[in-house]
């Protein structure tokens, strides 16, 4: 106040002067439409001015748009940097998973009771503690890095945290699926229709030698009975024995031979399965990135039209008034 307005007042009961009397002139002096509409209009533009603040501090505090653009790109180079590491720290683990489920590849398939319960132990030898560790420093180094571009990290915090504990299930999921995909049908696509060709062959090159064999007994037989000369001998039955017993043995040989390995299967399958599961969690944060920077881009837009509308106010010019006038010693300068 340049040059308050001072009134002595006594509130007990004592006969002593006071101003009351001068205070309610004052006041009533004051109470006109034009002074009352100026206080009311004064009043609003301070609050807009107050609020217009507060939303220009809170607008440094989210950061800019350009900076959550940045956020991907931080979340690109440490995904790719421990999934390389967690490549590798599974090298053992998946070739220790393969040789179990070639193992128990029948138990596996057939037996619906044991493989539910075989996900578990899926999960303990895959995404063990220590890749746990490891996604979870990744996503701490992330929050750090953005924390550094000077984004709020609370909201990716949240809804990260669903991505730590649904990581392991991932990693499940997509192992024993293409692992089983990988038992069912072991081998490439070349292999499995060779050894069909082979099964083939091994039913029908032994009907074939056979029914030769019959028809030469059969001709010989009657040859034989028409001119009165000698039957077949022993040779012949040797050497017809040999040809039936290598038309059959030589495709179960290639069979046996080229069968295809279940653990190489079962290696092929689960290193698929976890390449699918990096890419599915990779998705996953991509996602998230996604969402909080759209709610960031909402919430800066709101901030800026809110803020806006406070400064179309700022049409307010408070009255002319001189020193001596009342509502100019009343009013904070």
């Amino acid at each position: 106040f340049v040059e308050p307005i001072i009134f002595k007042t006594v509130c007990g009961e004592s006969s002593y002067p006071d101003e009351f009397a001068a205070l309610q002139s004052t006041i009533l002096s004051l109470s006109n439409k034009h002074v009352v509409a100026e206080l009311e209009q004064r009043g609003t533009q301070i609050r807009k001015d107050e609020l217009r603040q507060k939303l220009q501090a809170i607008q440094q505090i989210l950061g800019s748009h350009s900076a959550f653009k940045k956020a991907e790109e931080k979340w690109q180079i440490q995904w790719h940097s421990t999934a390389n590491q967690l490549q590798q720290g599974f090298a053992w683990p998946i070739q220790k998973l393969a040789a179990y489920y070639a193992d128990h590849a029948a138990d596996l398939i057939s037996n619906p009771t044991t493989s539910t319960a075989q996900p578990d132990q899926t999960t303990k030898v895959l995404w063990d503690d220590w890749a746990q560790a490891r996604f979870g420093d990744a996503l701490d180094g992330f929050i750090v890095k953005v924390d550094e571009l000077g984004l709020p990290v609370t909201p990716l915090k949240n809804q990260l945290a669903v991505v730590r504990t649904k990581a392991p299930k991932i990693v499940q999921a997509q192992s024993e699926l293409y692992v089983r995909q990988a038992l069912v049908n072991p081998g490439n696509v070349l292999h499995r229709s060779f050894l069909k060709f082979i099964r083939f062959c091994e039913i029908i090159l032994p009907l074939a030698a056979i029914s030769w064999v019959g028809y030469q007994v059969f001709v010989g037989y009657y040859d034989s009975n028409t001119t009165h000369d000698h039957y077949l001998g022993v040779d012949f039955a040797v050497h017809s024995g040999l040809l039936i017993l290598i038309s059959w043995l030589t495709p179960w040989f290639i069979l046996k031979k080229l069968k295809p390995s279940l653990e190489k299967s079962a290696l092929r399958g689960i290193t698929k399965g976890l390449d699918v599961a990096v890419n599915m969690i990779d998705s996953e944060v991509l996602k998230i990135i996604e969402t909080v920077t759209g709610l960031h881009t909402a919430q800066l837009k709101q901030i800026t039209q809110i803020a806006e509308e406070c400064s179309a106010g700022d049409g307010y010019k408070p009255a002319k008034t001189g020193s001596d006038n009342p509502l100019a010693r009343m009013l904070i300068s």
